[in-house]
Parts: structure tokens; sequence; C-alpha cells
């Protein structure tokens, strides 16, 4: 029957024992030797000690733990330096875990297929890191560094749709901020390799810096497929899940044919047109969005409760949006490393000390201007910020007038 279909997993028990035990056991792990006074065999006690602990967590104890230690204010960077070794003595443990697999053209089913295909590109990477070879063979290396690149859709939707659905559905993944850096720490050791290559990097900087990488995107593959997708299978039903996958196609997939467009489920904003009025002029709904989605800016609206509230559909965004960010809480939507940044700026804006901020950038090989404006009502009530994001490659290379019409090619 379709409404058992739509029915939420059921979601694994949470043991707050096993839970407390992990985060003591965190605590000991996230220590230099020279803080803790552990020797190497002294972990190795520990650990042999802990395996019955170790390996029975769920992914929703792992979360609720690493949630946890965010929330008691141990910083992403810190866990980056020791969450290795945790999932080294995890792994086991995990890898026995019984869930419930995704059916095929589904939207884990995808992210898991592409998750596949990346696993072969790094393979033909490996085959190509060779001291001498590769420079012998940097076309067939370049070629596999672009793909490579492509695959940054995949960490799109993670950050953009899965993210954001599971951040609503509990509190306890916050922790997905911690797998977010580890995108944005592919993102830059594939860049730097990319540079090496093109600039004729000595051997040895070029292996090591191919060994980074490889490391890297394999070690958020193993943490997707044992933790992230085992936990996000017992929170969201099946029209959820097709929800995700229609939000997908705004980003493309990675390195795998698209799968079949799930039939929409969103309802209709209204039969009726919806009016706007104002002393300047009375819009309808329709004409509101193809004036917002026309502007050649991105516009972004946080609330006054840090609440993300709306979006325009602009052509070529420069900060990729989809519907499951609204509601979001606006220092989720950005990397842990810019959090404060972002929380400077709304506190200025709250007290009144400032009105805007901007920045200015190279992305995507355009200059972006991004400027952030408090909104506030006559009164000087405060009711949020917009963040409004421009390129201006071509207004900077502007010179003289234009009086007389002249068509752009």
């Amino acid at each position: 029957m379709k409404g058992e279909k739509a029915m939420p997993r059921a979601i694994s028990e949470l043991n707050q024992d096993r839970v407390k035990q992990f985060i003591q056991y965190l605590e000991i792990m996230s220590q230099p030797a020279e803080v803790s006074g552990m020797t190497s065999n002294d972990l190795k006690q520990l650990f042999e000690a802990s395996k019955p602990l170790l390996h029975s967590l769920t992914p929703l104890e792992i979360f609720t733990a690493f949630s946890c230690r965010l929330e008691n204010g141990e910083q992403v960077s810190d866990i980056l330096a020791y969450l290795g070794k945790i999932i080294n003595v995890l792994h086991q443990g995990l890898e026995q875990y019984e869930w419930t697999q995704p059916a095929k053209c589904t939207f884990l089913k995808v992210m898991m297929a592409e998750n596949d295909a990346l696993l072969a590109l790094l393979q033909d990477l490996k085959a190509l890191v060779r001291p001498v070879w590769w420079q012998e063979h940097k076309n067939e290396l370049l070629t596999v560094l672009e793909r490579l690149l492509a695959f940054d859709c995949h960490y799109l939707k993670k950050e953009n749709i899965l993210f954001p659905y599971m951040e609503k559905a509990d509190s306890r993944f916050n922790g997905l901020t911690i797998m977010w850096s580890l995108h944005d720490q592919a993102r830059e050791q594939l860049r730097q390799l990319l540079d090496l290559v093109l600039s004729g990097s000595e051997d040895q900087t070029f292996v090591r810096q191919a060994g980074n990488l490889i490391f890297t995107m394999q070690g958020l593959v193993i943490k997707e497929s044992l933790i992230l997708y085992p936990a996000a299978s017992e929170l969201f039903t099946d029209d959820e899940f097709a929800g995700m996958l229609d939000q997908s196609f705004e980003y493309g997939f990675a390195l795998i044919e698209p799968p079949a467009r799930p039939v929409s489920q969103r309802e209709a904003i209204s039969e009726q047109p919806l009016l706007i009025e104002s002393p300047t002029g009375r819009l309808t709904i329709d004409e509101a969005l193809l004036i917002f989605n026309n502007l050649p800016v991105d516009i972004t609206f946080v609330d006054e409760h840090n609440k993300v509230r709306f979006f325009n559909k602009a052509k070529d965004r420069f900060f990729p949006r989809s519907p499951a960010v609204i509601g979001r809480d606006v220092n989720r939507c950005h990397p842990a490393e810019s959090v404060h940044v972002v929380e400077e700026i709304i506190e200025s804006f709250r007290i009144g000390r400032q009105d805007s901020a901007s920045f200015w950038l190279e992305l995507k090989n355009k200059m972006v201007l991004i400027q952030y404006i408090a909104l506030r009502t006559e009164a000087g009530v405060y009711r949020g910020v917009l963040e409004v994001s421009q390129d201006i490659t071509g207004i900077r290379k502007l010179e003289g007038q234009r009086r007389l019409l002249q068509w752009d090619d």
C-alpha cells in the first residue's frame, strides 16, 4: 500500500551508556601523548579493553558522541587531527552493522553509485602516480583530475540536500560539519595537485600530494558508507528520499549516468494567483519570482532568527542552494572554518553596530562581489540579513561611456 511506503523507517535504539563510554574513549584519544601520558602499549591495551564497546556502536550513537564533543567546545580542526584513528578502530564493528540497503534509483543508492565510480577513478589516478611516469603521461593525468573536479557535485548534494534534511530530523547531526570540513580539504588538495601538474612539480612533492588527495577522498567514501548513509536510511520516508533525488537534478550527477527523475511530489503554491501589493506597485507571485530569478545576482534571505527563508534561482548561482536549506540555521550553511565570520556579521547587524559587509574574491574564474545587508523596518527593528552575490568581472573592465544601443554577442 502507498501509505505503508511512506512510513518512517525504524530508528535504532540509542544506548546512552555506550555513548557516554565512547565519549570518554574519545577524550583519551584526542589528547597528545605528552598530555595523556599514554604509551603506544597503553593505547593497545585500551583498544583491546574497549573492543566490545567499539564493535557495538551504531552510526547514530557515533553521531551523538561527536555532537556532544562539539557542543562542549571542541573544534572541528581538533577532531580532524584524530578522526582517522577513530574510524580505524570503529571500522570492523560498523562493517557488521545491519541496515536496509537502498533500492535502485533512490537518492542513497545514487550517492553510493557515485562513490563506486569515484573509487574506480582513484585507481586510475594511483596507476599514474609514479615518479617520472606521471610527467610522461600528463594529458592522461589531467583528464583524471578534471573528472575528479566534476565529483564536487556529490559533495554539494550532501552539503545542500542531505545535511539539511538530517539536521532538521535530529539535533545530533551538527557533527556533519566535520564531514563538510573534509570536503573542503579534498577540494583544496585537488586544487593544489592540479597546480603541481601544470607547473611541472618535483616528483616527490607531486607523489606526496596525490597520496594525500587519494587518502582523503577514499576516507570520505568509507565514512559515508559506514556511518552517514546507514544513519540517514533510518530517518526518512520514501517520499522524502524521492524529494532529495528530485533536488539532486539541480546539481547533476558525478561520474555516472543520471537516474530517472522521480515524479515531483511538490504541491502548487496556490490555485489562485497570490498578490503582493505595496505603494510602489502590484505583482502576482509568479511575476515576483520571474523578477527575482532573472536578476543578475544571487539572493539569499536569512530572517531575524538566523533561519534561511528564501533564495532566488538565478542562472549559474555561485553558491548552490536547494529547497532543503529552507528553515536551516545559517551557521550550518557554511564550513566550520568560516562560521565565526558569519556569526560576527549577524551579531553586528543585530545590535545595530553595522549595516553592511562586503567581500570580493575569485571564484570559477570570475571576480565575485558578496554583500551582506542588514534588513530593518522603518522603526529600525532588525528583521534579518540579505546576502547578495554578483559577478563583477565585466563591470571592472568598463571604461568610458556607452550611450548608444549596442547588442553584446
